[in-house]
């Protein structure tokens, strides 16, 4: 999955997390040892990726020789579709759980325009997206296998 494949990536990369959410994958990026651009179309949401409660989940823990990283995570609101970036600026990019969120056909491809605006040549894109197919416990479940879900 994702984390996999931020631990492949070489260290000192600068990621570009587009859609990012509350930075669920900042500190997987921070372990690789490589630094994190966050963008995501909610401000409520970038404001938690500041804000670490004492309680987290063991895979979302940064260890005491990458904590230099994660103390101030650079975040903006942004636009998958305009990335706030320039051109080849960024070794890899990620943007997980964002294309069922983009209405159209055009404005999915459009956002994987911008990924590969932003990587520098040779670099490296993941995106992932909400299977069809989820497993029985899985509170998930799709009648058409293109799915619009509305962020509220």
């Amino acid at each position: 999955g994702a984390t996999t494949f931020l631990q492949g990536l070489d260290q000192g990369s600068i990621v570009a997390d587009v859609g990012c959410g509350d930075g669920k994958y900042f500190p997987a990026i921070w372990e690789a040892g490589s630094y994190v651009i966050g963008f995501d179309m909610s401000r409520p949401l970038l404001k938690t990726a500041f804000h670490q409660s004492l309680e987290v989940p063991e895979s979302r823990q940064v260890s005491p020789h990458r904590r230099h990283l994660s103390s101030k995570p650079a975040v903006a609101v942004g636009d998958c579709m305009h990335v706030p970036l320039r051109d080849k600026s960024c070794d890899a990019a990620v943007c997980i759980a964002v294309m069922h969120h983009l209405s159209t056909e055009e404005r999915r491809i459009r956002c994987m325009q911008e990924l590969v605006r932003i990587v520098k040549v040779g670099g490296l894109i993941n995106v992932q997206a909400w299977a069809m197919d989820q497993e029985e416990n899985s509170r998930r479940r799709f009648d058409a296998t293109d799915v619009f879900v509305p962020f509220n």
